[in-house]
Parts: structure tokens; C-alpha cells; sequence
């Protein structure tokens, strides 16, 4: 990363909070997708942010089961005063209202909630888009590259996606995406 960007993350979460599972549980913020990112981040001495589309989240039902939270993580969770809480109930961002100068990495966290509102985040993907353009990191997990197609690089006028995978020498994502 640039040594003239700032050293200020943006983790984007889902907004959607609905019902998908076929029990009637809701989908939403996958608890830990988000906090691992929050910690690793936080550890390598980035300030970070938290967002959302709308300025509101809602929690996976499936990432509090013990399958997927448990140990350290469950620790966390059940502690409000816990920096990442903390940037989660009380000072979760809109899209609208960030400053995208202010970060030089975007990471765009997952769950099935983004499948749902991260194609049409035009606020979060505005962030990416000026962070992309300015030389910054952008990068994303698991459902999380759905917000990509809509980031668009202003040099081309295509999305990011495009182009060669710098780890393989591929094009498309490292998955195996289409141009």
C-alpha cells in the first residue's frame, strides 16, 4: 500500500436483515466475517471504520450458533465493550455520509446479506471505486466480491474484476470469475 494513503480501513457489512433459511432464520451480518478483518486490521495498527449501505445491520442467526461462534469469538461477541461492538452498535457508518479520502483500504465482509444489497450499494461502492483509484487495497471474502462488478475503474471504465489476477496471472478472480 502506498506509503501517501491513509492508514484508515472501511469494513463494509450487509444491511439486509431477512428471512432466507428455510427454518425462518434470518440472514444479516455474519458475526465473525466482519470481526476477523476488524482484528487483523486493528492489529497491523489501521484505524478502522464499519458500514453499511443504510447505517443499520442485523445479525446472521446462523454465525451465533456454536457451529460458527464459539471459543474467543463468543468472548468477544458477549462483550459490549469490546472495540469491535463498540464500532458496530454505536458507531456504525452510513455509505453516504463517509469520507472516501479518508481510507486506503476498503474490504468488503460477507454473508449471505450481501448477496442481497452489496450489487446496488452504490454508496459503498463509490468508497471502493475512490480508494481503487487513489491506489489503495480493495479486497473482499467469501459473498463478499458481489459488490465488485459495481466498482469501476475510472482508467478503463470497466469494473475492477477485470483485468489479470495479480496471484495467478489469470484473468477474472481467482475463482475462476468471467471478463
Amino acid at each position: 500500500m502506498s506509503a501517501s494513503l491513509p492508514r484508515k480501513a472501511l469494513i463494509s457489512i450487509g444491511s439486509y436483515h431477512g428471512v432466507i433459511y428455510p427454518d425462518g432464520t434470518k440472514t444479516g451480518l455474519f458475526f465473525t466475517e466482519a470481526l476477523y478483518p476488524f482484528e487483523v486490521l486493528t492489529q497491523a495498527g489501521f484505524e478502522v471504520d464499519l458500514a453499511t449501505e443504510t447505517g443499520t445491520y442485523g445479525l446472521d442467526d446462523l454465525s451465533l450458533t456454536d457451529r460458527f461462534l464459539a471459543g474467543d469469538d463468543k468472548a468477544v461477541f458477549e462483550d459490549p465493550k469490546h472495540p469491535f461492538n463498540v464500532k458496530l452498535n454505536s458507531q456504525l457508518k452510513k455509505a453516504a455520509d463517509l469520507k472516501a479520502e479518508e481510507y486506503g483500504l476498503f474490504f468488503g465482509s460477507a454473508g449471505h446479506a450481501a448477496l442481497y444489497d452489496y450489487p446496488t450499494a452504490r454508496g459503498l461502492q463509490a468508497v471502493a471505486e475512490n480508494v481503487w483509484r487513489r491506489g489503495g487495497i480493495v479486497a473482499a471474502a467469501c459473498h463478499g466480491p458481489v459488490l465488485l462488478p459495481g466498482v469501476i475503474d475510472s482508467t478503463t471504465g470497466k469494473s475492477i474484476k477485470r483485468g489479470v489476477c495479480r496471484n495467478t496471472g489469470r484473468k477474472g478472480f481467482q475463482y475462476g470469475g468471467q471478463d
